[in-house]
């Protein structure tokens, strides 16, 4: 059994959305842990917003990720089980923010799950949690893909890598949960 299972992270996946959700799912299941996260950086995090308003109504046939996708990779996550509030499937779920690792959070605008960083943020200063949210304007998920080719990409995984190293600047980091981008930080 994996450690996300071990502390019931439920379906763990390996892709963008999920390892934002897992990096959060993790951070909220681990806080009160002597080696707990030092900081989350979240990018296009997927964290369970509600999906009847906002970017998941907008943006809900975005080109690199849909609602519809969205519905099909929660079924696959959860086989059809009711996950109501069960935090450890979507961490803005959870009742209390309290606790938690500093936080970066970044998302894209043309994408369904864009409002979730956004609400995460909100939650995380409600509970005195330092929270950053930064959205990328014109841009949809997955838009790092073509940070080679595009100077605002470019430009993009810079302020990531920037708020990475900011959390980890004089720290000696013992793991790093990581999937795509979402990277959650432990030290010694």
């Amino acid at each position: 059994m994996g450690r996300a299972a071990a502390l019931g992270v439920t379906g763990a996946m390996e892709n963008t959305v999920m390892c934002g959700n897992l990096a959060a799912a993790v951070a909220h299941a681990t806080r009160n842990e002597p080696n707990a996260a030092i900081g989350k950086v979240l990018i296009y995090p997927g964290l369970g917003g509600d999906m009847e308003k906002g970017c998941y109504i907008t943006h809900s046939r975005a080109p690199m990720l849909t609602v519809a996708d969205i519905e099909f990779y929660q079924q696959l996550r959860t086989g059809e089980e009711d996950v109501s509030g069960d935090a450890s499937f979507a961490p803005l779920w959870d009742t209390d923010f309290s606790g938690l690792p500093p936080n970066h959070i970044f998302s894209a605008q043309c994408d369904p799950i864009a409002d979730d960083g956004a609400r995460y943020r909100d939650g995380l200063k409600a509970a005195g949690v330092n929270a950053v949210f930064e959205v990328d304007q014109g841009f949809v998920l997955g838009h790092l893909r073509a940070r080679h080719m595009v100077k605002r990409a470019r430009d993009s995984f810079s302020r990531i890598i920037a708020a990475i190293n900011k959390h980890i600047d004089g720290v000696t980091l013992s793991y790093v949960i990581y999937g795509s981008f979402s990277l959650i930080l432990h030290c010694y």
